[in-house]
């Protein structure tokens, strides 16, 4: 992976192995990274960090994927939000996009889709 420098990016999964992963490869990468356990936990890092981009889990405890997606949008309408699920839901992908998802990723991730999809969103905001 590899993206613009300082690029500020929100990884939101109740799976803890999931948020390490990802934040060691996008802080390898220069990326600002900061994590929430679920999308309660999210919103108050949105509104106090303003991320470029958002990595957000679809079924988490508290807030789900789609309703901190719409939450999201509203507090921080120029970030994006990059959906991540652990199945393949057509319905709630398009869901997802109509709401104004960037984009919607399965795991296990394709690292290379899933870099190429960050580094758009990411230069696309900035």
């Amino acid at each position: 992976m590899s993206g613009p420098p300082g690029a500020r990016i929100l990884i939101v999964d109740d799976e803890p192995d999931i948020r390490a992963t990802l934040s060691d490869l996008l802080v390898a990468d220069g990326y600002q990274v900061t994590t929430a356990v679920d999308g309660a936990a999210a919103l108050p890092c949105v509104v106090e960090q303003r991320p470029d981009l958002v990595l957000l889990d679809v079924d988490m405890p508290r807030l789900r994927g789609v309703e901190a997606l719409i939450a999201i949008r509203a507090l921080s309408p120029t970030t994006r939000v990059i959906m991540m699920s652990g199945k393949a839901d057509l319905e709630e992908a398009k869901r997802a996009l109509a709401l104004g998802a960037f984009d919607y990723v399965t795991k296990p991730f394709d690292l290379a889709y899933l870099d190429q999809a960050i580094r758009t969103a990411v230069i696309g905001v900035q």
